[in-house]
């Protein structure tokens, strides 16, 4: 049996001073709160997508501090495989109030301290990227 190809995916944590984004997905995408993500589209670098996701999903300028904050890492969600690269996009701290959240995928956002992002986020590996963006923080 041939090995599945990972599916890649980015996780895009953005900062302002020490305020951290958090986007709530709509209903349709299961009502939670979580950080930028979004797929890798064919013949793009996890980096160019996620700086495209961060436009995407914030209205953010792409010129911003992006960084990659931990290796790669694979996971299986509904029977499927894959793999995403986390990144910290860090951002002026004007730009909270230039947040534009596309409305077919998110219902609101809020800027949150590092304590209210591990409250609010659903998925274990959210958090486990928070905790190691945080500590190189320290």
């Amino acid at each position: 049996m041939a090995l599945e190809t990972p599916k890649k995916k980015v996780q895009v944590w953005v900062r302002a001073g020490a305020e951290y984004l958090l986007l709530k997905t709509n209903s349709k995408r299961g009502d939670f709160w979580q950080p930028v993500t979004g797929s890798v589209e064919a013949g793009e670098t996890p980096e160019a997508a996620a700086l495209r996701e961060l436009t995407e999903e914030t209205g953010l300028s792409p010129h911003v501090e992006l960084s990659s904050v931990l290796n790669a890492f694979e996971f299986e969600s509904d029977g499927k495989l894959f793999r995403e690269y986390p990144f910290l996009a860090k951002v002026d701290p004007a730009s909270r109030e230039k947040v534009r959240i596309d409305p077919k995928e998110h219902t609101e956002f809020k800027w949150v301290s590092f304590g209210q992002a591990l409250e609010l986020v659903k998925h274990e590996s959210n958090a486990r990227v928070l905790r190691e963006i945080a500590h190189s923080f320290e």
